[in-house]
């Protein structure tokens, strides 16, 4: 869900809908404090963060207008990413995306870190380079003359990473045309009387499992939170309750198909906060437009509750329901469902028991 932005003259105030998100954008903003690489920061609380307003133009932009020397720009650019990884140590930006790079009065600012991983930060530089690769230019040879300005400021090992940062930067933009139609509901309205206590409250690295679900699926516009009671207000996402309730989640995707909007609705069950960011974008960029469902398999097993479901499918969910017949598998085969191979199957472990909640800690 996007965060909510208010800009005055002077200030930038950033709401952040996910909890992990802005703890991510404030550690690190913490580190650049002082460093001259992005805002000064005037104010946070537990859920948004003051800035400088910066008055300038986005690098997507300069790029567009054509209106000054790229060569120059990006020197500073590639400099901005050394001092960054000088003062980060072993950060790596997971969306080196150029709208989010102003340039005002011959400087560089970064103004989004919201997404980002501990490993080799030398990634970075690929990413600008994969990010250059990708961008549209009206004139290719200004581009073709960018990237290879780029290469030669780099280390060579880190072109070699390039490829990769491209299909990924590409996965992205294919998929996303098809979540902006797309709502998000995770599913908590279970009993979890194997557990003996909501699973979506569970916590893992500090933070609970909604907090994870919240953060991994922050793509969608709209995200929501398929329950029967009030334990999960506190998520600051709207919550779907069952029209037919003791059914499974059957009822809650019953539910969130009538209630929300878009023809599309992504489903996630609250107990499996490790399905990242990307295995959604694969399960989206292979969805074929005549499928009614669209669902995971990883390790030969099928996860009907993680999975795309059209609205279309309402009129055989409830003549499912009222014949009785909860089992979701026989929903999957009454409709046209197609089965995607989960890219990382190790991300679909269902935490279920205190025995697997124990295997995680």
């Amino acid at each position: 869900m996007k965060n909510k932005i208010l800009i005055t003259d002077s200030t930038v105030k950033k709401y952040f809908h996910s909890k992990i998100a802005f703890e991510k954008e404030r550690h690190i903003l913490n580190l650049l404090d002082g460093s001259g690489l992005t805002a000064n920061s005037y104010h946070t609380d537990d859920r948004y963060i003051e800035l400088e307003c910066i008055n300038g133009q986005t690098l997507s932009q300069l790029i567009d207008k054509d209106e000054h020397n790229l060569l120059a720009v990006f020197d500073k650019l590639i400099l901005w990413i050394r001092e960054f990884n000088s003062i980060t140590k072993n950060i790596v930006l997971d969306d080196i995306n150029l709208k989010n790079f102003i340039y005002s009065d011959g400087k560089i600012y970064g103004i989004d870190f919201e997404s980002w991983h501990c490993g080799d930060n030398t990634e970075n530089y690929a990413a600008v380079l994969a990010a250059v690769q990708t961008a549209y230019f009206k004139n290719e040879d200004i581009k073709k003359s960018l990237c290879g300005h780029i290469k030669s400021l780099i280390n060579s090992d880190c072109i070699e990473t390039v490829g990769m940062q491209v299909v990924k930067i590409n996965l992205r933009r294919r998929a996303m045309k098809k979540i902006r139609n797309t709502d998000c509901v995770i599913i908590a309205g279970g009993k979890s009387s194997r557990m003996g206590s909501p699973k979506g409250l569970l916590e893992y690295n500090g933070h609970t499992f909604l907090d994870h679900i919240i953060y991994n699926t922050a793509v969608f516009d709209r995200q929501y939170i398929s329950a029967n009671n009030n334990l999960y207000d506190q998520f600051n996402c709207k919550i779907i309750n069952d029209k037919y309730t003791d059914i499974g989640p059957m009822g809650a995707i019953h539910a969130a198909l009538t209630e929300c909007a878009n023809e599309y609705v992504f489903f996630i069950p609250c107990d499996m906060p490790f399905v990242s960011e990307e295995s959604i974008f694969c399960l989206f960029d292979k969805m074929e437009n005549n499928a009614d469902a669209v669902v995971f398999v990883a390790q030969e097993k099928v996860f009907p509750t993680v999975g795309i479901y059209r609205k279309s499918i309402l009129p055989q969910l409830e003549k499912q329901i009222e014949s009785g017949n909860y089992k979701m598998m026989k929903l999957l085969d009454s409709v046209k469902t197609q089965y995607v191979q989960a890219p990382f199957s190790h991300q679909f472990k269902n935490i279920n028991t205190p025995a697997d909640y124990d295997s995680i800690k």
